[in-house]
């Protein structure tokens, strides 16, 4: 979706931009997206793009690993700026849809369990660059059976309330993953509704 008209069209609605690389970035700038409402996701995020997103002040940056909040950290502190950072939580459940687009356990590459809490803190704490704004996490797509999300949901407002507890003033709490659509049945109610 990254037509320069479709993305003013989009912005004109309201809706801000989660996007991961400063390609995406710069588009969302140019459509008139303000930096409030950017958010960096994704992981492999090189150096140059940390640093594209913290010049331009967004919203936050979903952190993957304690390494990945080190660099921004450093970057943040080159550049003299706040960066506000958002920790990908691995909720450890079973989505149970195609093993390749699974990204809620602890095998996958995606986001961190509660084992870095103690290592997260530490950074946070003796860091003057770093604000937690939030946190997020994302267990796959073609989700078909709700029960993982809302396991999900359970453990990542867990894992929220104890940053609050810690003193982290975090204010947002994003869950995601991709709804799927039952393609082989004639039955045309959904178990959603």
């Amino acid at each position: 979706n990254d037509h320069p008209l479709l993305l003013r069209k989009i912005r004109e609605q309201g809706v801000g931009v989660d996007l991961v690389s400063a390609g995406e970035l710069k588009k969302a700038l140019e459509a008139g997206f303000l930096p409030k409402d950017i958010v960096f996701s994704g992981v492999g995020k090189t150096r140059s793009e940390i640093s594209e997103a913290l010049k331009a002040g967004i919203a936050q940056i979903n952190v993957e690993s304690p390494a990945e909040l080190r660099r921004i950290e450093q970057i943040a502190n080159d550049l003299g700026v706040e960066a506000h950072v958002a920790f990908r939580l691995n909720p450890e459940v079973n989505p149970v849809t195609h093993p390749y687009i699974t990204t809620g356990f602890r095998e996958n590459k995606f986001g961190m369990d509660s084992s870095f809490f103690d290592e997260l803190h530490g950074i946070l704490s003796e860091s003057k660059r770093l604000n937690l704004v939030g946190v997020t996490a994302h267990i796959g797509s073609q989700l078909r059976d709700l029960s993982a999300s809302i396991e999900a949901v359970e453990k990542s407002l867990q894992t929220f309330e104890k940053w609050r507890s810690k003193g982290f003033d975090v204010q947002t709490l994003d869950i995601g993953g991709g709804i799927g659509i039952d393609y082989s049945s004639l039955d045309t109610t959904s178990e959603f509704e």
